[in-house]
């Protein structure tokens, strides 16, 4: 294989800016080669090592073109991909034709020779090593070589070597080519000059002396390019190399902090475990609720979570000290309560996986980019036949990607933390674990499988929809049409997932990371071959049911209209089967996705779940016969069903319609206030609002008559603000097309489908049309409303199956931008900083002068926190002030170090009590300020984690602090 190709396959795709760029550096060395072909031979007296030269013969400079000819020509040969050490081991192929030796070729030696076949015993090898001793005195005598030299000089080391101790030729194949036995370090030590010999014909006038700053005194301008862009290129390479080395340690410092404090966490979970269930207050309630009702274990764990109410300052003593409120100490590490251990524990080790895998993928790319710079020395050598790669790589080798070590203790030290901390210091375990990339074997039979249910349901698909068509079939079933609906909509999302198939492949192929782009985890995703498995089982027991139905399999026990409900019921049993086969953790991963999902926003939003919620709005139509199943199964299936139960007479459809939409909206919401009020978010949610339009319009216009007038008009109107309005985004947004000056038109200047560019554009075309095919429903004439609403919901499918190819091709380039190839895994514990003393700021409170946006967005963090995640009750979260604005013009007190000290430290540990006691220091510190300061001093004195007394002290006196915060806005 050639290098450029192994270079292409095994670089990290994120980061192809920023490997070496070989294409180019072999574009150099060929105009290199071609000037030196021209006769750009530099003949300079005064240049250093110009009195070595002598001027070549014609028939020798002809010669010498000839051969560089010919090395250009056998370079796609010898240039693979494999190390140095294996090349020229290749017994067949071409070379059994023209057998070559792996240095150029020498006159007057036949390479198939017996003189090529032989052995060095370890006599011969001393006495070789006395002859290199010898002669390596007068490697730094520069002396003109010729061709007759050298080939007397091959010839005699030959014959010298393989005189003494012969021995009959080893046995090999008679179909292979003539192997040459000669021994690599006698070969590494003729090439390497040890020996007054010149055996790859260096070009007259540069001898292999000749340090790097005289090597480019005498090159001609396009050898002297060569050196300089690869200069440039180690520069890249070096510099990529250190930003990624100080942010993998700046990392494992990190890690290193969390590793201790799970150990301390360890600690108090087992001391927990041991502690009282519950105070004595609630042990005769708790004692007499029974462990089987649901949630008596949570409330247990958090009634024994809370801690033992502070003494009072009767009890605790006169004080004796304050602490300085002009500085406050932040703990550094902030753990939640002791339940929480096992969930902080599985954060953390994912955590280190990531960061383990990312030591990997730089390992790599410093092997890769070392491989690639030998190569293209090498390349250069025996192309121009000029010596530089000695020289340069002395400049190489002082690159600090080559000899940093720290990559190599940091991936040691990973090891040695995760064996200790999660594997009991079994290193051979843990190493195990952490290189555990997933299954690499080929599911060559899971492919067979699918392809064979495929081909079992295919002919059943087609036979059952001829069975429909026959008129004796809808005479004996009248309720055929609403069979024929159900099952098209249970089709629809199969189908689907089949059809995704087809975006795993295209994204495979283009080398686009939706591992993660998805956040997949590596240890347990799916190959693609695995993922038509459950589509394909699927697929064939719908086909299988809609065969027997329109067949009428059993008529006597099994009424037609049963087997739409027997596939939704196995297809629930399926995918919710709890044994781990099937692909068990591939199905809860998509369980969990479509609850995300449904929850519309009250969890945090990432890329799987707004994916997940856009595919689901190209389902509209299986949302909404959901209705329609409902109905039919209630009313018993009568004759007349399909009008007793018509989707476009009840407002239900409109609603079910919009669900998708709806979730959307509510993600798009909570990404607005996520990020500050970023005002793209809005836009996105004025998109889903519009389809959420959309579908009341369309339904309306159906409920009220298909020739109704202003409904008709709304609803025109509506879809064509909606199609707009989604094509744009669709283009814009989502695609990131219609670049200006971008290196493609109408595209954009990074695309990912590199070789198929002209996909861009069928795409644009396709989803302008395909935005628009609700058009159909005006056609007057044949089909059916029913039937049409159904092809266009298919013709969605397959325009959505295209988006996904660009959508996810799009967010890849975007990580190819920030160079990002893992997880971002949140580490469990909360780190206010890197060190435990600082001097509060302005930014510790809140800014009187805020905008009421800001402060809005301040509380609902605040109101997220509490609830959510400490699960803190709405009375200690403080409201937010919101001035008008004639009195934000005013100038605000300077508040207190107390106030600024509380409001920092409730910032830092997330609790939004602390910031209710905010106000109540503030009170204190205006009545007495040095008695509280050294009341304060005692108390970090005795106890460093502040934050849960503070959370003590607001829980038992919720009354107090919203009286405090009254009077101080009251005083304000």
């Amino acid at each position: 294989m050639k290098f450029g190709r192994y270079l292409k396959d095994h670089s990290v795709e994120e980061w192809r800016r920023a490997y070496i760029n070989y294409r180019l550096l072999k574009k150099a060395i060929n105009k290199a080669a071609l000037e030196l072909e021209e006769g750009a031979e530099p003949v300079d007296p005064n240049r250093p090592g110009e009195g070595l030269r002598r001027q070549a013969s014609p028939d020798e400079l002809e010669r010498d073109l000839e051969r560089g000819t010919q090395a250009d020509a056998e370079e796609d040969e010898d240039d693979d991909g494999e190390p140095d050490g294996v090349e020229g081991q290749r017994t067949s192929g071409p070379r059994q034709s023209a057998p070559r030796p792996s240095w150029p070729a020498i006159p007057d030696l036949d390479p198939t020779s017996p003189a090529f076949s032989f052995r060095v015993d370890p006599p011969i090898q001393s006495a070789t090593a006395t002859q290199r001793s010898t002669s390596g005195g007068n490697e730094s005598q520069p002396s003109t070589v010729t061709t007759e030299h050298t080939a007397s000089s091959m010839q005699h080391f030959l014959q010298s070597s393989s005189t003494p101790n012969p021995r009959p030729p080893a046995r090999r194949d008679s179909r292979a080519a003539p192997t040459r036995q000669i021994s690599i370090p006698r070969i590494d030590m003729y090439l390497t000059g040890a020996m007054d010999v010149n055996p790859k014909k260096w070009r007259t006038g540069f001898p292999p002396t000749l340090s790097l700053p005289e090597l480019l005194e005498i090159l001609p301008p396009a050898c002297k390019r060569f050196f300089t862009l690869l200069d440039r290129e180690l520069d890249r390479v070096e510099t990529f190399f250190k930003e990624r080395e100080t942010e993998a340690i700046k990392r494992f410092d990190d890690l290193q902090s969390q590793w201790k404090e799970l150990a301390s966490h360890k600690k108090e979970f087992q001391a927990f475990q041991k502690q009282e269930i519950a105070p004595r207050v609630f042990a005769p309630i708790i004692s007499k609720v029974p462990t089987s009702l649901p949630g008596s274990k949570l409330v247990r764990r958090t009634l024994a979570s809370r801690p033992t109410a502070a003494p009072t300052d009767a009890e605790a003593g006169p004080s004796t000290a304050q602490p300085n409120k002009g500085t406050m100490k932040v703990p550094l590490l902030v753990r939640g309560r002791p339940e929480q251990y096992t969930s902080a524990k599985a954060k953390l080790k994912l955590a280190t996986f990531e960061f383990y895998r990312s030591l990997g993928l730089l390992k790599s790319y410093k092997v890769l980019n070392m491989t690639g710079f030998a190569k293209a020395l090498k390349k250069y050598e025996k192309t121009t036949r000029i010596p530089c790669a000695k020289a340069y790589k002395v400049k190489l080798h002082a690159a600090h990607f080559e000899t940093s070590t720290k990559l190599d203790e940091l991936i040691r030290g990973t090891e040695d933390a995760f064996a200790t901390v999660f594997e009991h210091g079994d290193r051979k375990k843990a190493l195990e674990r952490l290189r555990q990339l997933g299954n690499k074997k080929m599911h060559h039979f899971t492919a067979w499988r699918s392809g064979v249910l495929f081909g079992l349901a295919l002919p059943l698909l087609i036979e059952g929809l001829i069975k429909s068509s026959q008129a004796s079939t809808r005479v004996e079933i009248p309720y055929w049409q609403a069979l024929l609906q159900l099952f098209g909509a249970m089709f629809l999302p199969v189908l689907f997932a089949m059809l995704f198939y087809l975006n795993i492949v295209a994204w495979h192929y283009a080398r686009i990371n939706y591992v993660l782009i998805f956040e997949l985890d590596i240890r347990t995703r799916l190959d693609m071959h695995q993922l038509t498995e459950i589509p394909a089982i699927l697929f064939f027991v719908l086909s299988l049911l809609f065969w027997a139905a329109f067949n009428n399999f059993w008529p006597d026990h099994i009424e037609p209209s049963a087997y739409p409900l027997a596939f939704l019921v196995f297809a629930l049993a399926f995918l919710l089967f709890p044994l781990p086969y099937f692909y068990s953790s591939a199905r809860w991963w998509m369980i969990r996705s479509f609850c995300r999902v449904i929850m519309g926003g009250l969890v945090r939003v990432e890329f799987r779940d707004f994916f997940l919620g856009d595919e689901l709005n190209s389902l509209y139509y299986c949302m909404y016969n959901l209705g329609f199943l409902y109905c039919t199964y209630s009313h018993r299936w009568p004759d007349n069903v399909q009008a007793i139960c018509s989707t476009n007479e009840t407002w239900s459809s409109a609603i079910l319609a919009s669900l998708p939409a709806v979730w959307r909206l509510g993600q798009s919401i909570r990404r607005y206030f996520d990020s500050d009020g970023l005002t793209i978010h809005l836009l996105n949610a004025g998109k889903y609002t519009a389809s959420i339009a959309y579908y009341f319009a369309y339904f309306g216009w159906r409920i009220g008559g298909s020739d109704g007038g202003w409904t008709r008009s709304l609803w025109l109107f509506i879809a064509i603000t909606n199609s707009i309005y989604t094509l744009t985004w669709d283009l814009i947004m989502d695609w990131s097309l219609l670049r200006k000056n971008s290196r493609h038109f109408l595209l954009r200047s990074e695309l990912g489908f590199k070789e198929s560019t002209w996909t861009y554009y069928v795409a644009i075309v396709l989803d302008t049309l395909l935005r628009f095919s609700w058009v159909w429903y005006l056609a007057p004439g044949l089909p059916s409303v029913q039937l049409r609403g159904f092809i266009i919901a298919l013709l969605e499918v397959f325009r959505r199956i295209m988006w996904n190819a660009i959508r996810v091709e799009s967010e890849h380039i975007g990580n190819v931008d920030g160079y990002r190839v893992t997880r971002d895994v949140p580490l469990p514990y909360i780190m206010p900083g890197a060190t435990t003393e600082r001097q509060p700021t302005d930014d510790d409170l809140e800014d009187e002068t805020a905008t009421r946006k800001t402060r809005l967005f301040k509380f609902i963090h605040t109101l997220h926190d509490g609830i959510v995640k400490d699960f803190t009750p709405l009375t200690q979260i403080s409201l937010p002030t919101l001035r008008p604005m004639s009195d934000r013009s005013r100038p605000s007190p300077r508040p207190s170090a107390a106030s600024r000290k509380a409001a920092a430290r409730a910032a830092n540990d997330g609790d939004s009590s602390a910031a209710s006691a905010d106000e109540e220091d503030d009170d204190e510190a205006g009545d007495g300020g040095s008695d509280s300061d050294a009341d304060a001093e005692r108390k970090m004195a005795e106890e460093l984690d502040r934050a849960e007394e503070m959370q003590d002290a607001a829980r038992d006196g919720v009354a107090g602090v919203v009286d405090g915060e009254r009077d101080s806005q009251r005083d304000r």
